[in-house]
Formats: structure tokens, sequence, C-alpha cells
């Protein structure tokens, strides 16, 4: 995570799913206590499944209660129909890379 004043960007590299979904979601709870936008950049991750996404729903619930923003950029393909069958594809910037 690199903080800049109000904002943090995540950036998830490799594989996002079950395993690695647990330490995604203390960054992300991390990061909603501190800062008021957070970005997650999932530009460098190779595989995402359902549960990799998961961490992104409830900090964007939280976040949007207390009047901050979520998003995911540079979404791949395979991670915006993932985000797509799992409903957060509204969380995902449109003109993610192929």
């Amino acid at each position: 995570m690199t903080r800049h004043g109000s904002h943090a960007l995540v950036v998830v590299c490799g594989e996002l799913d079950v395993p690695t979904a647990p330490r995604l979601q203390a960054v992300l709870r991390d990061c909603a206590d501190r800062v008021k936008h957070i970005t997650m950049d999932l530009g460098c991750g190779h595989f995402i499944d359902g549960a990799g996404l998961g961490p992104g729903w409830p900090t964007q619930t939280c976040a949007r209660r207390q009047g901050r923003r979520f998003t995911i950029v540079s979404a791949t393909r395979p991670v915006r129909r993932v985000a797509g069958l799992t409903d957060v594809d509204h969380l995902v910037e449109s003109g993610g890379s192929t």
C-alpha cells in the first residue's frame, strides 16, 4: 500500500484467491481506517477468483457509509468478468486493460 495524503493505492500482484483474500482484507481494512479514497490496482494480478474480489465488497460498503470512496482500476478482462459474476463490477473503473 502506498499512501498519498487522504488517498491509498493498493497494488495487487500475483494470485488473488481464497488463500490470499484474508491478507487483502486486512490491508483494505487498515486503509479504510486511515484514508478517504482507496484505489485497488489489479493490473499486475495474473489470477483472480470470486473469493479474491470478495474483500472489495465490504470495503466499498463501509467506505460509502462513511462518505469515502473505493475503486478498482487496471482490471484485465478476466478480472472484469469475475467482477461481473460477483456483482462488484460497478466498482471497476472503465478503461481497464485487456
